[in-house]
């Protein structure tokens, strides 16, 4: 099913691309090497099992937040067709899942949030008239906590900063020689995050990300 939705996702990004560039009329504009900045708007969505306080419990959660992100980064254009990049990127968010449960006359809240992500990939990609669309591969790091509160104790909190690998596919459509918008999606990967140190409890995330941007290109 993670390949299905992951897949599912590319092909959307995909067609949304084309249909900006089919309905949209402009100058003629290409791609040049430089410097790039822009802001990122989109929703960020993570689901998978957590393995419970006890240790012999596994649950599914998921939780989802709008997020902010700002990029900077380098496009080197190869030749005609064939161009790469290296960018850094920032993204504020906050993805919260939460539960509440009596066990033994006690009511206990959970929270798992990810939260404030950033990082950086390399873009490898294919350039022509006012577009241009890419792939990218990198690094990100999320900040993770759990925190869970007891009516019978006091409460515990636990928070670690993970790392990730981030797949991506995009597209720009440039509007001047200058601006251009487009469409994200990444798919970033983690092992286990494991919160021992006060809770015996591991989760293994499976994080989508879709966004549209504004760039300036230097």
């Amino acid at each position: 099913m993670k390949k299905i939705s992951f897949y599912r996702n590319v092909l959307s990004t995909i067609f949304l691309l084309s249909l900006l560039t089919s309905v949209t009329k402009a100058e003629k504009f290409t791609l040049q090497s430089g410097f790039t900045m822009g802001l990122e708007v989109g929703n960020i969505m993570h689901k998978g099992n957590l393995t419970t306080p006890d240790g012999i419990q596994t649950i599914k959660i998921k939780g989802s937040s709008p997020y902010l992100g700002g990029v900077v980064g380098y496009n080197h254009v190869l030749n005609d067709t064939y161009f790469m990049g290296l960018e850094m990127f920032g993204k504020h968010h906050k993805s919260l899942h939460s539960r509440s449960y009596t066990t033994n006359g006690c009511l206990i809240k959970e929270a798992f949030t990810m939260e404030h992500s950033y990082g950086s990939n390399i873009v490898l990609g294919v350039h022509n008239i006012n577009k241009s669309f890419y792939v990218k591969i990198g690094v990100t790091q999320t900040n993770c906590r759990l925190k869970m509160d007891s009516s019978r104790h006091a409460s515990l909190q636990e928070s670690k900063k993970k790392k990730g690998l981030l797949l991506g596919v995009g597209g720009d459509y440039f509007l001047t020689k200058n601006w251009s918008v487009g469409i994200v999606y990444d798919h970033i990967l983690y092992k286990n995050i494991k919160l021992n140190d006060k809770f015996k409890a591991t989760y293994k995330p499976d994080v989508h990300a879709m966004s549209v941007k504004i760039k300036y290109n230097f």
